[in-house]
């Protein structure tokens, strides 16, 4: 690994079927469990939806990032991201979903971060050692989240025909 790049991951359990656990990593439903400072500007697709392709801007900590869904496969349980703040760094975010029984959820998650300039290394190396600790956060976030989750997505089964 070089000093410009870190390379991070974690794993947790979601206590809810595969198939309501994926689509909570697509980025306009994870505002269902998120931080506040998550609220992605979608560029595509207008309304927002998650779908592969999607593009959309975050504004967090003074600095904008660029997103691309560059996966977004539920029925493989692959979700994944790739983002630019321009002139510091670029990340990629790769969330592998995977059932444990017909209620519970494995989740790993690995983050890839390259500083684009050598006054972006050292906060390259903070997002890294965030990243490696996320784990717990996310699992109490979603879990916190999923019954109002639950409970909507059976309200919208309920609708189509």
């Amino acid at each position: 690994m070089s000093a410009n790049h870190v390379r991070n991951s974690f794993t947790f359990s979601v206590a809810a079927a595969f198939e309501h656990t994926v689509p909570l990593f697509g980025a306009h439903a994870e505002r269902v469990w998120a931080r506040d400072d998550w609220n992605p500007q979608f560029l595509y697709p207008v309304p927002a939806k998650d779908v592969p392709g999607a593009v959309f801007t975050l504004d967090r900590e003074g600095r904008q990032s660029i997103w691309i869904n560059t996966a977004f496969d539920l029925q493989a349980g692959h979700v994944a991201y790739v983002s630019v703040v321009t002139g510091e760094v670029i990340t990629s975010i790769d969330i592998l979903v995977r059932p444990v029984d017909t209620g519970h959820s494995h989740v790993e998650v690995v983050y890839e971060r390259t500083a684009l300039s050598p006054g972006a290394v050292h906060h390259v190396h903070q997002l890294g050692k965030h990243d490696a600790l996320a784990g717990p956060e996310w699992e109490e976030s979603i879990a916190k989240a999923l019954p109002g989750w639950l409970k909507a997505r059976q309200l919208a089964n309920r609708r189509q025909p």
